[in-house]
């Protein structure tokens, strides 16, 4: 299953749920992106992390699962935790594999 019909397979309340999670993509995206110079600024803003390729690709968690049914907690896009710690200022590149969801199941 990709991130698109996962998508098409979510409840209102799951839809809901990752439309935030994109919201919150876009926000911290934005955040980062003030702290950039203008050519920075430009190539950054030019990256859509839920592209076409994106919704093609195999079904990440927040897209198949949207929650723990354990914890009833959210999983979190990987585009939003790449967003959010580029915003903290942490070298996303040392974390892949680790926090991201790119296991293979």
């Amino acid at each position: 299953m990709n991130n698109y019909e996962a998508i098409m397979k979510m409840s209102k309340e799951q839809l809901e749920i990752f439309l935030d999670n994109v919201y919150l993509t876009g926000l911290n995206t934005g955040m980062y992106t003030s702290t950039l110079n203008e050519d920075e600024k430009l190539d950054e803003l030019e990256n859509n992390p839920y592209s076409i390729d994106w919704l093609n690709e195999d079904a990440e968690k927040a897209t198949r699962l949207v929650t723990d049914d354990e914890d009833n907690d959210y999983f979190l896009p990987n585009a939003l935790t790449r967003a959010i710690l580029r915003c903290a200022g942490i070298d996303i590149g040392i974390l892949d594999g680790e926090i991201l969801d790119e296991e293979s199941e």
